[in-house]
């Protein structure tokens, strides 16, 4: 019986072992297996082309999408669709039936937005006609009426009449109105004191933003956060190496139109033709306004660099201390 209970054991025993190693391969996979990606497209009389691509594993799971030809995402694994996003084009489906469909539409708004404009003018014409009509009426009407009181038969003109406590009413409202209403002397005191406050709130704004400044200045000079400014320099260059582009090609034709403003972007490419490699090509057009061209970008990212250099930072006892006194 004994015997039976240890066979089960290290059966067991053997299959969390084996469970264990899978995990602790597909971790090591996920994190130091690098994901490449490639990314290539132009642009030409004919409108803007990309292509993006990213594999992880030989291809086990990867990632697609194109513009303009399809434009539709997919992340699969295998021969399986994981995710998708868009509506990919049907077979026999081209990109410029697409342009035409949308050239039409446009089309057909500028017709329906020009007949509204015309029955607007119509209706508008017919509007300005009738109230012609009405006012030749109403200047009729306003001679006839005052012919009638030039002769005297028309209304007698009704004044207020004197009833009691007519006169003491309205001279008693008058003297609070005169009460409540501030004098000269009132109103420029009032106006002097809005502005003093107003001056105060923004002085006091200001030393409260200086003092913030000169608190900060002085903890940016201490020599723990030099000390720590110059290790997160060093991990976001290795960051950023591990990230940048393997592989940079491209040829452009760019022109802005005017020769001035070419000349200048065309020395700013000069100046970094050492950073950027000898694929990167740029020729300038001094006479039209054109950008053609084509690109070519791959490299590859692994994670486990991304998160090593990160943990190294966050686990930093100088940023923990520097995090307290920035009053996060």
């Amino acid at each position: 019986m004994l015997d039976i209970v240890l066979r089960i054991l290290t059966v067991l025993g053997i299959i969390l072992l084996i469970l264990l190693g899978v995990l602790v391969l597909l971790t090591l996979l996920v994190l130091f297996f690098p994901v490449s990606y490639r990314l290539n497209g132009g642009a030409d009389e004919r409108g803007l082309r990309l292509s993006a691509r990213a594999k992880w594993l030989f291809g086990f799971l990867r990632m697609e999408y194109a513009y303009p030809e399809s434009k539709h995402l997919v992340v699969k694994a295998l021969w399986f669709t994981i995710y998708s996003v868009g509506n990919p084009l049907e077979k026999g489906q081209n990109v410029e039936t697409d342009h035409l469909k949308k050239r039409k539409k446009s089309k057909k708004k500028k017709t329906k937005n020009k007949r509204r404009e015309v029955r607007r003018e119509t209706a508008g014409s017919a509007l300005e006609e009738e109230n012609g009509k009405e006012d030749v009426g109403t200047d009729e009407r306003g001679e006839m009426a005052s012919d009638f009181d030039m002769e005297g038969n028309g209304a007698e003109n009704i004044q207020p009449g004197n009833a009691d406590g007519g006169e003491d009413s309205q001279n008693v409202t008058a003297d609070v109105k005169e009460d409540e209403q501030p004098e000269g002397l009132g109103k420029i005191s009032q106006k002097f004191t809005k502005i003093k406050y107003t001056i105060y709130n923004i002085y006091d704004k200001i030393k409260k933003i200086w003092e913030n400044i000169s608190y900060y200045i002085a903890l940016f000079r201490e020599e723990e956060t030099r000390l720590l400014l110059g290790h997160a320099r060093l991990i976001f260059g290795r960051i950023l190496k591990s990230v940048r582009p393997r592989r940079i090609r491209a040829n452009v034709l760019f022109g802005t139109g005017s020769p001035d403003t070419t000349g200048y972007l065309y020395g700013g490419y000069c100046a970094l033709t050492a950073w950027l490699g000898v694929g990167f090509l740029v020729r300038p057009d001094f006479e039209r306004a054109v950008l053609e061209g084509d690109f070519d970008i791959a490299g590859r990212v692994t994670l486990g660099i991304l998160l090593i250099n990160v943990l190294k930072l966050v686990l930093d006892r100088r940023m923990r201390r520097v995090l307290k006194k920035m009053k996060i």
